[in-house]
């Protein structure tokens, strides 16, 4: 297996070594990949014009997904909420007017304040979720188009003289 690779690969790592610019790495060409089964499909569907659509989108799965995710936040945004108001009618008052002292931390970089704990975790949940609703537009779009695609051309072929 490492000769196949040291022959396949070593004249492409030559060239790599070689080359001076970003611009000559445009022109290496990759190995070639045997088509055999997925790769096969994987290679027809790469065509130009392929009419292959083979991807699923698994809407359900991703909208349950985001849903949940959606509930997390919401969760999560409550919690903030509630600390907030506990905060305001407190000496912790000062927070709403100073990040610096809401991002305060002990010794071991651990958040000091509640708030602030909460509010880490509503950023990492809101990333992910805005990072997720993102990927499924677009996966919804991608899905879409093909079938548009398909759609206009089963009527061309259809009307065509």
């Amino acid at each position: 297996m490492e000769d196949l690779e040291a022959q396949i690969f070593t004249p492409h790592r030559d060239r790599l070594l070689r080359s001076r610019t970003w611009r000559d790495l445009i022109f290496i060409p990759s190995p070639k990949i045997p088509a055999l089964g997925y790769r096969k499909v994987a290679t027809a569907m790469a065509l130009p014009h392929s009419k292959i659509p083979i991807f699923r989108k698994f809407g359900t799965l991703n909208l349950l997904n985001l849903l949940s995710l959606q509930a997390e936040v919401l969760k999560l945004q409550l919690e903030f909420g509630w600390m907030c108001e506990v905060d305001d009618h407190d000496e912790r008052r000062r927070l709403a007017f100073s990040f610096e002292e809401l991002m305060e931390t002990d010794s071991n970089g651990e958040p000091l304040h509640q708030q602030w704990r909460i509010f880490r975790q509503l950023r990492g949940k809101l990333k992910e979720y805005s990072k997720t609703a993102t990927n499924i537009v677009c996966v919804m779009m991608l899905s879409f188009n093909m079938v548009r695609k398909t759609i206009l051309s089963y009527r061309l072929l259809k009307f065509s003289p």
